[in-house]
């Protein structure tokens, strides 16, 4: 491009997003006002990819959110006019289960969370949820599909909510190569997959 600074973009992980409505549609080529509750700047105008660019057009979003995916310069002539939301797989948009519904009980069903934060370096966060006593095993891959690391062996947890912490490591104790990798929970019959990227 003649000024290549125009399509700058960066890929990101954003967790705990409110969006302006409590229960939207996340529709292309849209306007949204979304803020972070932990950060006091307001809010701030985003924009979401054109119908070809996402996978998400006309999909429910829930507030609060978690979203993976590219985020972009809107209005080329101003760099001040906003930014644009571009999520490149399907899992880059999901609820986030917040801290109040956590103490309020045990949870309801299988969920597994996209990890915080993502990207990461040296360590980050996995986070599931069990409705009742469950066979566990939470293991990472990476994209040809060989076995990293074994964060949980088959073990045996009560209902509740875990998070497992990962350092990037292999089995051998050895740092990973920077690069997309997927962790897989096995609990019971439900199986939850998501990928994370670990950077040096």
């Amino acid at each position: 491009a003649e000024d290549g600074r125009k399509y700058q973009s960066m890929l990101l992980f954003v967790n705990e997003l409110e969006i302006d409505t409590e229960h939207t549609t996340y529709a292309a080529a849209t306007t949204y006002s979304i803020k972070d509750p932990t950060v006091d700047f307001g809010e701030v105008d985003l924009r979401t990819g054109n119908p070809q660019d996402t996978f998400y057009d006309g999909e429910d979003i829930v507030s609060p959110f978690s979203f993976t995916g590219v985020l972009g310069q809107f209005h080329f002539s101003d760099p001040n006019a906003g930014f644009q939301l571009m999520p490149i797989a399907e899992g880059d948009i999901d609820v986030v289960v917040s801290v109040d519904d956590r103490d309020s009980g045990l949870p309801t069903v299988y969920q597994l969370d996209q990890n915080y934060p993502n990207p990461f370096n040296p360590s980050t966060t996995i986070r599931f949820a069990l409705p009742e006593q469950s066979q566990v095993t939470l293991e990472i891959y990476n994209m040809l599909g060989q076995r990293v690391r074994t964060l949980v062996a088959d073990e045996l947890y009560e209902a509740g909510y875990y998070s497992v912490e990962w350092d990037g490591r292999n089995n051998t104790g050895s740092v990973v190569s920077s690069g997309l990798y997927v962790y897989r929970i096995s609990a019971g019959d439900f199986i939850g997959v998501k990928k994370m990227m670990f950077v040096k």
